[in-house]
């Protein structure tokens, strides 16, 4: 069930407004075919004012001095799906947008803007108690997202279709159509990565090996790929997707893209082709292409996603991607410490020169970004300031389409609920005022322990910020090289005022320890690869371990989907080790 946390500068009755009407009692007037989502719209403004007013709109009501209206903008408005307008003229409000999301995001625009209303995670919303809800006279307002694609995986967000509209978050996630729908729904069984699998399974090897890659001179069928250049292959999967569009064919994109491992064809005629590309994005691309030239005879308006990832990354020098073909451009090797667009390793200078090549010859593409530490979820993982001007390169460099992958099977993650809630605002509007953020997220989030929370987390950031030549990558594991030693024990301090803090604050109690729980479990693995290395823990620490150990399962029997590694096998063994360390 969510929670209401009242902050205490906000809780005082707040002063009116001068020259401003009090829309706490208007009436909603809604199209009579006014859309699933305008209706929720309208909605949300009548709950969300009672709960800070104690007063209500009225959806409807005919006699109440003041109006609220919300209008479906033309087709050819330059606001677009998302966009939105909001008008205040004598005694009426006007929210103008699309039937599919503008309205729903434009009452959202006027809840947190004038009513302070924060949707922080989908267990904990701020509700400031307010006298009236008052909009300025004239008041005037335009807006329209920086990427018109936004998607975003992190466990709470993903499972939650309400918050992540309240996100305005247009594709994954809000899937019903009161919160707007999936703008950009893949197929069933075409999803956005990984599909070859099950387009040609390996129950064809037996009797066709030849379907399959060639390895050092042999073909496998274990975590394989396929053949790209033999046309059994091209006819199979093509007669298989064609076959599952026509199972969904009102989806927006169908992915076909290779497995999630290296191993790609070496084949004479495969390594013919890559050598002409001077990438294995030449196979893959030419493959896709000839699917998707098949998919436009039937399904003119039917997209084909492919990947650019690990070995296909590097675009091909002859091919060009089909005017039907979606490139879905992914960061997964970047370093994570330092932005992509000025940040030194070699892997952000690759990744610069990818995005730039791709983007002059791929007319349609989105970035797959990586925002966690997929070996270690509840770990400390100090990409924080790199969120923000990682969009705005993306932004710069014309991408539209973004989907930020974070740790989406489970809860626990390292400041998981900012890094969503961040993410949203930034890719709505990238030019946001970082520290106003990160003030309003610390002070409604953690309450009295903000500033606690607060001190770590720059500690952490500032470390990155200052260490150029340093590194931290999706899957770091404990590595942390970007942090020294000293910083663990300040935040194992800080994690005792914060616990301490937390006894007299109930309504962020639950917050605090959280961020506890994930400071617990760095020091904690941080100790037991200081065993690996050394083979002991002296009497100190590994006492310091059974307590840290029996404060992490107790946290853990609190919370449902507690998840430490995207592996599931490093999951289990984790769980087995603290069931151990506890008694120690």
């Amino acid at each position: 069930m969510t929670r209401f946390a009242w902050v205490a500068a906000l809780l005082a009755i707040s002063p009116r407004l001068a020259d401003a009407a009090d829309y706490s009692a208007a009436a909603i007037a809604l199209e009579r075919d006014a859309s699933a989502s305008q209706r929720y719209a309208a909605e949300e403004i009548c709950r969300y004012v009672e709960k800070a007013t104690g007063r209500s709109p009225r959806i409807g009501g005919a006699t109440a001095a003041r109006t609220i209206s919300i209008e479906t903008a033309p087709r050819d408005s330059a606001l677009g799906p998302d966009g939105f307008s909001i008008e205040e003229k004598g005694g009426t409000l006007v929210i103008r947008g699309s039937r599919e999301r503008g309205c729903l995001y434009g009452a959202y625009e006027l809840l947190e803007r004038f009513l302070g209303v924060r949707w922080y995670s989908p267990d904990f919303e701020v509700v400031p108690r307010r006298e009236a809800f008052e909009v300025p006279d004239g008041f005037s307002l335009e807006e329209r997202p920086d990427f018109e694609m936004r998607m975003m995986e992190w466990y709470d967000v993903t499972r939650d279709g309400a918050f992540a509209a309240k996100l305005r978050l247009n594709a994954g996630s809000a899937c019903d159509e009161k919160f707007g729908g999936d703008a950009y729904r893949f197929g069933k069984g075409l999803g956005i990565c990984h599909t070859f699998a099950s387009l040609l399974g390996d129950e064809y090897f037996d009797a066709h090996p030849e379907y399959f890659s060639m390895v050092d001179g042999r073909r496998t069928k274990e975590r394989s790929q396929l053949c790209l250049t033999n046309p059994d292959v091209l006819a199979i999967v093509t007669s298989n997707v064609l076959t599952r569009i026509r199972q969904d064919p009102d989806a927006a994109m169908y992915g076909v893209s290779q497995n999630d491992w290296y191993g790609y064809c070496t084949c004479p005629k495969c390594a013919a082709v890559d050598a002409e590309e001077g990438s294995p994005a030449g196979t893959m691309l030419r493959f896709v292409n000839a699917i998707a030239e098949e998919v436009e005879k039937e399904f003119p308006n039917a997209l084909v996603e492919t990947l650019a990832y690990q070995y296909t990354r590097k675009p091909p020098k002859l091919t060009r991607p089909r005017r039907n073909v979606v490139i879905c451009l992914c960061t997964f090797e970047c370093d994570l410490s330092h932005p992509i667009e000025t940040g030194l390793s070699r892997e952000n200078m690759l990744f610069r020169r990818d995005l730039r090549e791709w983007g002059k010859v791929a007319k349609r593409m989105f970035i797959w970004d990586y925002v966690a530490n997929f070996a270690h979820y509840p770990a400390t993982f100090p990409n924080w300031g790199v969120l923000q001007p990682n969009l705005k390169f993306f932004r710069s460099s014309g991408v539209k389409h973004v989907f930020e992958l974070g740790a989406y099977q489970g809860a626990g993650a390292d400041f998981a609920d900012l890094k969503a809630w961040l993410l949203a605002k930034y890719m709505w509007k990238v030019d946001r005022d970082e520290k106003a953020l990160l003030g309003d997220f610390f002070k409604g989030f953690y309450g009295s322990a903000a500033d606690i929370v607060r001190e770590d987390f720059e500690e952490a950031k500032g470390h990155c910020e200052s260490h150029p030549m340093t590194t931290l990558f999706n899957s770091d594991g404990l590595k942390l090289a970007a942090l020294p030693e000293q910083y663990f024990d300040r935040a194992l301090a800080r994690r005792k005022a914060a616990l301490a803090a937390a006894e007299g604050d109930s309504e962020h109690a639950g917050n605090i320890r959280k961020w506890a729980y994930s400071i617990a479990y760095t020091r904690l693995f941080r100790l037991m690869s200081k065993m690996e290395c050394l083979g002991a823990l002296a009497e100190d620490e590994r006492k310091l371990a059974g307590e840290l150990a029996r404060d992490i399962v107790s946290y853990g029997e609190g919370v449902k989907n507690l998840r430490m590694s995207e592996w599931t096998d490093r999951n289990a063994s984790r769980k087995v080790f603290l069931g151990e360390a506890v008694k120690w």
